[in-house]
């Protein structure tokens, strides 16, 4: 029996997060069957699927990456919240801190729908950001 939304985590996802599953990294084993065995709610950001998707083409080629997006959206296993609900919220983020714009779309998803944004690893931008201030939302690394 699953939990009610209300009580599972809630994770933001991004880009390099979906990569991590949909290649089956190690590092994101656990994360994997979580979502899979419903214990948190996963959602991600529509750049987190176009960043997914130009970076395992750049890895493994065209039709892969086209395969794992058609499966990220056909499983519904992760909650791909559209652009434009994200767009203002992700373009404050942006004007305020120096990170790459599909991070500030995570950040800025993870502050609207109340979830702890999850990221692979801590870049070095992302470093320096959360020494310089602390995010107004939880953030994670897979390692």
């Amino acid at each position: 029996m699953s939990k009610g939304s209300e009580e599972l985590a809630k994770k933001a996802l991004d880009g390099g997060v979906l990569i991590a599953l949909a290649v089956d990294d190690p590092t994101a084993s656990r994360l994997k069957e979580e979502i899979l065995r419903d214990e948190i709610l996963a959602f991600c950001s529509e750049l987190a699927v176009v960043e997914m998707e130009y970076i395992l083409c750049r890895r493994v080629g065209w039709s892969v990456a086209e395969e794992k997006r058609r499966y990220l959206l056909q499983s519904n296993v992760v909650n791909i919240i559209e652009t434009g609900t994200l767009m203002s919220e992700a373009a404050k983020v942006k004007c305020e801190r120096a990170l790459s714009l599909p991070d500030c779309f995570t950040l800025a998803l993870a502050k609207i729908f109340d979830c702890k944004a999850y990221f692979v690893k801590r870049e070095e931008e992302m470093k320096k950001e959360i020494k310089r201030r602390s995010f107004d939302v939880s953030v994670e690394f897979l390692i």
